[in-house]
Formats: C-alpha cells, sequence, structure tokens
C-alpha cells in the first residue's frame, strides 16, 4: 500500500501532479544533495480510500448527542411526509 500525504488541491504541488500526469512524464523532486524522480499516475478511489476509519469514529463520537432534546418521532414524521412529496428532479 503507498504512503499517504494530504495536499491543498489548490496548490502549486497539486497543479504540477496533475500536469505530470496528463503529460505522462515523471515529477523531479528534490531534497538536498537528493533527487527523486516519481512517476505520477492518477488513481480513482473508493469511498472507504478516501476516509481514514479513526477521522470516521472521532467524528461519529463528536455528534453524539447532537439530536438531544429533539423529538424523534416528530422529525422521523416529518422526514416521512417529506419523502411523499412530489419534486422536480427527486429520482424515481
Amino acid at each position: 500500500m503507498p504512503h499517504t500525504m494530504e495536499i491543498n488541491p489548490e496548490s502549486e504541488l497539486s497543479r504540477r501532479l496533475r500536469e505530470a500526469a496528463a503529460e505522462q512524464k515523471p515529477l523531479r523532486f528534490v531534497s538536498g544533495d537528493i533527487v527523486y524522480d516519481v512517476q505520477v499516475h492518477e488513481v480513482a478511489l473508493s469511498a472507504e480510500q478516501r476516509h481514514d476509519p479513526a477521522q470516521v469514529r472521532q467524528g461519529l463520537a463528536r455528534s453524539a448527542g447532537a439530536l438531544r432534546g429533539v423529538d424523534l418521532a416528530a422529525l422521523k414524521q416529518e422526514l416521512q411526509e417529506a419523502r411523499e412529496q412530489d419534486s422536480s428532479g427527486r429520482p424515481v
């Protein structure tokens, strides 16, 4: 499994990676006296690969109690009524 590093999609590095992938050329990184030529290609990631399970669990734990004080029966009824409404663009 490759090492993963998150980068800003609007950064210069991201732009250079896209260019290297489109041109099918390696991207050269220079770190002091060491040169790394990295072959770049785009890979489509599944939802599971895009999300860190530990971060998902942390987010779920932080959201615990978010509906405290909400009338859940009323909320479910409101959601059901909304689903029954006709609306343009709604999948059939």
